[in-house]
């Protein structure tokens, strides 16, 4: 089960790790992704999305009259669907939502925040090199710490070109393959869960 502390509680956002920012880059391309995966990327594969693939994923995005809110859920179900692909390549389809805090290298491979935070962002910035994100623009991603129990937690980031509003796009919550949630960040760095949940993962 994954390690968790109740949402209550007051929290901060500590800076990003190098940890997850020397692994973004703007040098993949939709036939060469490098897919985290272990814990902190301490596992990693080379996945390729096929024309195909990618021609499925641009069709979410292929409404000119979509607005801001219709673009964040189309990410949402973007980042599920390259997730999955990516997933049957790495061999993490059976990674669960949360983050195993131990005995994770026993079973299948799992993906904690950091991994998740990590793919998201590469895949945001494949689909915004394409053109796709007419309102949003990918940023770095961002980590919270709640300070009563000293809980990491990771998310890739958008910002709202219009209003400048960001938003948390997380994936780790899910498992492999779900569509990701979308929340603005300031509630997310709050202690934002799904409902269903009524806790949030550890690293």
């Amino acid at each position: 089960m994954a390690l968790g502390v109740l949402l209550a509680g007051c929290s901060m956002v500590p800076p990003t790790p190098p940890s997850i920012t020397n692994r973004i880059s703007d040098g993949f391309t939709p036939d060469r992704l490098v897919y985290c995966f272990g814990h902190d990327c301490q596992r990693n594969q080379t996945v390729t999305f096929t024309p195909a693939h990618w021609q499925t994923m641009r069709d979410l995005f292929a409404d000119p009259s979509a607005d801001a809110e219709e673009e964040r859920r189309n990410i949402r179900a973007a980042i599920g669907y390259l997730e999955r692909i990516a997933g049957a390549q790495a061999g993490t389809t059976a990674d669960e939502g949360g983050t195993m805090p131990v005995g994770y290298d026993l079973g299948p491979p799992q993906l904690d925040c950091y991994d998740e935070a990590i793919n998201t962002s590469n895949f945001l910035g494949l689909m915004a090199r394409d053109g796709l994100l007419r309102h949003h623009r990918v940023e770095g991603p961002e980590q919270r710490v709640f300070v009563n129990g000293d809980i990491i937690h990771a998310t890739g980031v958008v910002r709202h070109v219009a209003s400048g509003r960001r938003y948390a796009v997380d994936s780790s919550f899910f498992r492999n393959g779900e569509q990701a949630s979308v929340v603005p960040l300031e509630l997310w760095v709050e202690g934002w869960a799904p409902p269903e949940q009524t806790a949030v993962a550890s690293n």
